[in-house]
Protein backbone atom coordinates (compact mmCIF):
# COMPACT_ATOMS: atom_id res chain seq x y z
CA UNK A 1 0.00 0.00 0.00
CA UNK A 2 1.26 3.18 -1.20
CA UNK A 3 0.63 7.03 -1.52
CA UNK A 4 2.26 9.56 -3.92
CA UNK A 5 2.46 12.26 -1.82
CA UNK A 6 0.76 12.58 1.82
CA UNK A 7 -0.46 15.01 4.49
CA UNK A 8 1.66 13.38 7.09
CA UNK A 9 4.59 10.97 7.19
CA UNK A 10 5.14 9.32 10.14
CA UNK A 11 8.94 7.83 10.86
CA UNK A 12 9.05 4.79 12.74
CA UNK A 13 12.72 2.91 13.76
CA UNK A 14 11.09 -0.11 14.05
CA UNK A 15 7.94 -2.51 13.20
CA UNK A 16 5.29 -0.96 16.28
CA UNK A 17 6.86 2.66 17.12
CA UNK A 18 4.99 4.96 15.45
CA UNK A 19 1.75 3.11 15.95
CA UNK A 20 2.48 2.70 19.88
CA UNK A 21 3.02 6.55 19.81
CA UNK A 22 0.81 8.28 17.62
CA UNK A 23 -2.24 5.64 16.75
CA UNK A 24 -4.84 7.71 17.61
CA UNK A 25 -3.70 11.10 16.01
CA UNK A 26 -3.02 9.14 12.90
CA UNK A 27 -6.80 7.43 13.07
CA UNK A 28 -7.74 11.17 13.41
CA UNK A 29 -6.54 12.38 10.71
CA UNK A 30 -7.31 9.70 7.94
CA UNK A 31 -10.91 9.97 8.99
CA UNK A 32 -10.48 13.67 8.11
CA UNK A 33 -9.65 12.40 4.70
CA UNK A 34 -5.65 12.75 5.41
CA UNK A 35 -3.36 11.01 3.61
CA UNK A 36 -0.74 9.24 5.91
CA UNK A 37 2.03 7.07 5.61
CA UNK A 38 4.10 5.03 8.21
CA UNK A 39 7.03 4.30 6.98
CA UNK A 40 9.23 1.84 8.85
CA UNK A 41 13.16 2.11 8.60
CA UNK A 42 14.43 -0.91 10.27
CA UNK A 43 12.00 -3.82 8.62
CA UNK A 44 14.03 -6.51 7.12
CA UNK A 45 12.21 -9.21 5.81
CA UNK A 46 14.69 -11.35 5.92
CA UNK A 47 16.80 -11.62 9.05
CA UNK A 48 20.82 -12.63 9.27
CA UNK A 49 21.41 -16.00 9.53
CA UNK A 50 22.61 -17.96 11.79
CA UNK A 51 21.59 -15.22 14.56
CA UNK A 52 23.80 -14.36 17.06
CA UNK A 53 23.02 -14.34 21.04
CA UNK A 54 21.13 -10.81 21.37
CA UNK A 55 19.06 -11.82 18.40
CA UNK A 56 18.31 -14.89 19.34
CA UNK A 57 17.12 -13.99 22.46
CA UNK A 58 14.63 -11.29 21.43
CA UNK A 59 12.89 -13.32 18.98
CA UNK A 60 12.61 -16.32 22.15
CA UNK A 61 11.38 -13.23 24.38
CA UNK A 62 8.30 -12.28 21.56
CA UNK A 63 7.57 -16.39 20.55
CA UNK A 64 8.91 -15.97 17.01
CA UNK A 65 11.03 -18.07 14.61
CA UNK A 66 12.63 -17.35 11.55
CA UNK A 67 10.01 -16.42 10.05
CA UNK A 68 9.81 -13.40 12.68
CA UNK A 69 10.25 -10.19 9.94
CA UNK A 70 7.54 -11.71 7.74
CA UNK A 71 5.25 -12.03 10.39
CA UNK A 72 6.33 -8.56 12.02
CA UNK A 73 5.66 -7.30 8.68
CA UNK A 74 2.00 -8.33 8.57
CA UNK A 75 1.31 -7.59 11.92
CA UNK A 76 2.02 -3.66 11.03
CA UNK A 77 -0.26 -3.99 7.69
CA UNK A 78 -2.58 -5.38 9.80
CA UNK A 79 -2.24 -2.30 12.33
CA UNK A 80 -1.93 0.45 9.77
CA UNK A 81 -4.93 -0.79 8.66
CA UNK A 82 -6.93 -0.46 11.43
CA UNK A 83 -6.01 3.64 11.66
CA UNK A 84 -6.26 3.95 8.02
CA UNK A 85 -2.72 4.88 6.93
CA UNK A 86 -0.77 3.72 3.91
CA UNK A 87 2.65 2.13 4.95
CA UNK A 88 5.94 1.07 3.64
CA UNK A 89 8.72 -1.47 4.89
CA UNK A 90 12.54 -0.55 4.69
CA UNK A 91 15.00 -3.08 4.19
CA UNK A 92 17.29 -2.27 6.90
CA UNK A 93 17.79 -4.83 10.25
CA UNK A 94 17.57 -3.38 13.40
CA UNK A 95 20.37 -3.00 15.78
CA UNK A 96 19.66 -6.14 17.85
CA UNK A 97 20.54 -7.99 14.69
CA UNK A 98 23.03 -5.86 13.12
CA UNK A 99 27.02 -7.10 13.12
CA UNK A 100 30.43 -5.96 12.36
CA UNK A 101 32.45 -6.94 9.27
CA UNK A 102 33.63 -9.99 11.46
CA UNK A 103 30.06 -11.38 12.44
CA UNK A 104 30.42 -9.80 15.60
CA UNK A 105 27.30 -8.32 17.14
CA UNK A 106 27.53 -4.65 17.45
CA UNK A 107 24.53 -4.55 20.64
CA UNK A 108 25.66 -8.39 22.60
CA UNK A 109 23.61 -7.04 24.85
CA UNK A 110 20.11 -5.38 25.91
CA UNK A 111 21.78 -2.55 28.01
CA UNK A 112 23.86 -2.23 25.05
CA UNK A 113 20.85 -1.14 22.78
CA UNK A 114 20.44 1.93 24.80
CA UNK A 115 24.02 3.12 25.17
CA UNK A 116 26.47 4.85 22.53
CA UNK A 117 25.91 4.12 18.74
CA UNK A 118 28.61 1.88 17.81
CA UNK A 119 31.61 3.43 15.34
CA UNK A 120 30.88 0.90 13.01
CA UNK A 121 27.28 2.00 13.01
CA UNK A 122 27.43 5.72 12.01
CA UNK A 123 26.93 4.72 8.59
CA UNK A 124 23.42 3.90 9.35
CA UNK A 125 22.10 7.64 9.27
CA UNK A 126 23.88 8.21 6.16
CA UNK A 127 21.81 5.04 4.33
CA UNK A 128 18.59 5.98 6.28
CA UNK A 129 19.05 9.88 4.87
CA UNK A 130 19.21 8.51 1.49
CA UNK A 131 15.75 6.25 1.97
CA UNK A 132 14.18 9.59 3.89
CA UNK A 133 14.89 11.52 1.11
CA UNK A 134 13.13 9.14 -1.54
CA UNK A 135 10.21 8.97 0.10
CA UNK A 136 7.08 10.75 -0.91
CA UNK A 137 6.75 14.42 -0.41
CA UNK A 138 4.65 15.22 2.72
CA UNK A 139 3.26 18.11 4.27
CA UNK A 140 4.16 17.69 7.89
CA UNK A 141 7.39 15.22 9.03
CA UNK A 142 7.37 13.38 12.48
CA UNK A 143 10.20 11.63 13.68
CA UNK A 144 10.81 9.82 16.91
CA UNK A 145 12.22 12.00 19.93
CA UNK A 146 14.67 9.44 21.48
CA UNK A 147 12.73 9.09 24.30
CA UNK A 148 14.36 6.09 26.29
CA UNK A 149 17.57 6.42 24.02
CA UNK A 150 17.22 3.14 21.75
CA UNK A 151 19.92 3.49 19.33
CA UNK A 152 17.91 2.89 16.16
CA UNK A 153 15.85 5.65 17.37
CA UNK A 154 18.53 8.19 17.47
CA UNK A 155 20.04 7.03 14.56
CA UNK A 156 16.36 7.88 12.68
CA UNK A 157 16.31 10.85 14.38
CA UNK A 158 19.74 11.85 13.33
CA UNK A 159 18.82 11.04 9.57
CA UNK A 160 15.66 13.08 9.80
CA UNK A 161 16.88 16.01 11.00
CA UNK A 162 19.82 16.02 8.05
CA UNK A 163 16.89 15.38 5.50
CA UNK A 164 13.78 17.42 7.25
CA UNK A 165 15.84 20.21 8.91
CA UNK A 166 14.16 22.82 10.80
CA UNK A 167 10.51 21.92 9.72
CA UNK A 168 10.54 18.85 11.75
CA UNK A 169 8.34 17.42 14.26
CA UNK A 170 8.59 14.74 17.25
CA UNK A 171 6.44 12.10 18.73
CA UNK A 172 7.46 10.97 22.15
CA UNK A 173 8.12 7.80 21.81
CA UNK A 174 5.79 5.24 23.81
CA UNK A 175 6.08 3.12 26.62
CA UNK A 176 9.71 4.45 26.82
CA UNK A 177 7.94 7.74 26.76
CA UNK A 178 6.16 7.10 29.62
CA UNK A 179 8.95 6.88 32.19
CA UNK A 180 10.13 9.62 34.65
CA UNK A 181 12.33 12.31 32.88
CA UNK A 182 12.68 10.80 29.74
CA UNK A 183 11.06 13.34 27.63
CA UNK A 184 11.98 16.35 29.97
CA UNK A 185 15.86 15.42 29.75
CA UNK A 186 15.16 15.73 25.95
CA UNK A 187 13.79 19.14 25.45
CA UNK A 188 16.18 20.77 27.33
CA UNK A 189 16.38 24.26 27.64
CA UNK A 190 12.20 24.54 27.88
CA UNK A 191 12.71 27.78 25.80
CA UNK A 192 13.92 25.72 22.90
CA UNK A 193 10.68 23.91 22.06
CA UNK A 194 6.61 24.14 22.02
CA UNK A 195 4.54 20.83 22.19
CA UNK A 196 0.80 20.07 21.71
CA UNK A 197 -1.25 17.88 23.24
CA UNK A 198 -3.32 15.98 20.96
CA UNK A 199 -6.36 14.52 22.57
CA UNK A 200 -7.96 11.79 20.96
CA UNK A 201 -11.81 11.09 21.57
CA UNK A 202 -13.31 7.95 22.17
CA UNK A 203 -13.49 6.72 18.23
CA UNK A 204 -9.84 7.69 18.28
CA UNK A 205 -8.56 6.08 21.37
CA UNK A 206 -10.51 2.72 20.54
CA UNK A 207 -8.59 2.78 17.10
CA UNK A 208 -5.31 3.19 19.20
CA UNK A 209 -6.01 0.23 21.46
CA UNK A 210 -7.19 -1.91 18.46
CA UNK A 211 -4.01 -0.93 16.40
CA UNK A 212 -1.40 -1.62 19.28
CA UNK A 213 -2.84 -4.81 19.85
CA UNK A 214 -2.55 -6.06 16.03
CA UNK A 215 1.42 -6.53 17.32
CA UNK A 216 0.65 -9.42 18.84
CA UNK A 217 4.73 -10.59 19.23
CA UNK A 218 5.37 -7.15 20.71
CA UNK A 219 2.69 -5.85 23.39
CA UNK A 220 2.56 -9.17 26.17
CA UNK A 221 6.50 -8.37 25.83
CA UNK A 222 5.91 -4.35 26.82
CA UNK A 223 2.78 -4.56 28.79
CA UNK A 224 2.16 -8.43 30.47
CA UNK A 225 -1.78 -8.24 29.80
CA UNK A 226 -4.33 -6.58 27.90
CA UNK A 227 -5.96 -5.09 31.01
CA UNK A 228 -2.39 -3.70 31.88
CA UNK A 229 -2.17 -3.03 28.53
CA UNK A 230 -5.69 -0.58 28.76
CA UNK A 231 -4.99 0.52 32.11
CA UNK A 232 -1.67 1.78 31.42
CA UNK A 233 -2.21 3.52 28.12
CA UNK A 234 -5.28 5.25 29.34
CA UNK A 235 -3.16 6.72 32.23
CA UNK A 236 -0.12 7.79 29.99
CA UNK A 237 -2.90 9.65 27.70
CA UNK A 238 -4.76 11.12 30.41
CA UNK A 239 -1.65 12.53 32.41
CA UNK A 240 -0.39 14.10 28.91
CA UNK A 241 -3.85 15.17 28.00
CA UNK A 242 -3.22 13.16 24.80
CA UNK A 243 -0.48 12.01 22.08
CA UNK A 244 1.95 15.08 22.38
CA UNK A 245 4.95 15.96 19.69
CA UNK A 246 7.67 18.65 19.93
CA UNK A 247 8.73 21.22 17.87
CA UNK A 248 12.01 23.28 17.76
CA UNK A 249 11.38 26.73 18.30
CA UNK A 250 14.87 28.08 18.25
Amino acid sequence: MGVEACDYLYLSPHLDDAVLSCAGQISMRAGKGRKVLVYTALAAEHLPSPLQANGARFLKLCGLGPDAGRVRRSEDVRACARIGAAFRHGDLPEAIYRCDAAGRELYPTHESLFGAVCPEDERIADVLAREFSALPPAGKVMAPLGAGGHVDHLLVRRAAEQVFGAGLLYYEDYPYAARWGRVRRLTQPRRAWSTEAIRLDAESRRAREAAILEYASQWPMLFGSRTKFRWRDRWYLWRRGGERTWRRTV
